[in-house]
């Protein structure tokens, strides 16, 4: 892979292609994105998806819908630069007040949602 100027484009490519159609009941409404190294110290490829609100009245996205979001941008990915690192990302709701979001810039709030018990 190229240097950062290439990297932003190829950013830039991927977010085109998420905007493009939507993933059960999500829409991607903007992506940002920044190669950055992991804890582990290799690179990774960091996704900031602002996604559409969730459906009704529901707390979150569909986990299903959450999979095919993130299959279809590690597949992109890849179709893009084969070369780029694994991809890491973070999904946060279109509104501000939106429960996910914890006002932090964190996706605490969502990761709560995620693993809550349905049961519960």
């Amino acid at each position: 892979m190229a240097g950062r100027a290439a990297a932003a484009e190829e950013i830039r490519q991927i977010a085109d292609k998420l905007k493009a159609r939507k993933y059960g009941s999500i829409r991607v409404v903007d992506v940002d994105g920044e190669l950055a190294i992991d804890q582990d110290g290799d690179a990774v490829l960091r996704l900031r998806l602002t996604l559409s609100d969730p459906p009704g009245d529901d707390a979150t996205w569909s986990l299903d819908d959450v999979d095919a979001l993130q299959q279809e941008a590690q597949r992109l990915v890849g179709e893009v630069d084969a070369e780029l690192p694994f991809v890491v990302t973070e999904l946060y709701p279109e509104s501000p007040d939106s429960e996910e979001d914890t006002g932090d810039g964190s996706a605490d709030g969502l990761s709560r949602a995620l693993d809550a018990d349905p049961e519960s």
